[in-house]
């Protein structure tokens, strides 16, 4: 048996996946989320620090290392200005269903 102290960590997700993940439920209630682009360009430069030191070839800007990961999402995106919106193609707002309840029915 291994000591302690020699057991490999179970690998982190990285804070570009983080937000991807973060953003997945709000685009599937909402269809669209539009959050400062800060945080995303962030993390999309810490992952191409990441990838470089394996000898990947990198695009040269973290938004075109950013694009192809959002887009095998299957989301469109936009920067408008200091923002990243993203889309959710095809997102339709569900229908508002009315449920009736029976007066009395719980006491």
């Amino acid at each position: 048996m291994r000591p302690h102290s020699k057991r490999r960590p179970f690998p982190q997700p990285s804070a570009l996946q983080g937000l991807i993940e973060a953003a997945a439920p709000v685009l599937a209630a909402q269809g669209v989320q539009r959050s400062s682009a800060v945080p995303w360009i962030e993390a999309a430069r810490l992952s191409m620090a990441i990838a470089s030191g394996g000898g990947w070839q990198l695009p040269a800007t973290p938004q075109e290392f950013l694009e192809p990961m959002l887009a095998y999402k299957g989301w469109e995106w936009t920067w408008e200005g200091a923002d990243l919106v993203l889309t959710l193609p095809g997102w339709v707002k569900p229908p508002v269903r009315l449920v009736a309840i029976q007066p009395r029915l719980i006491e």
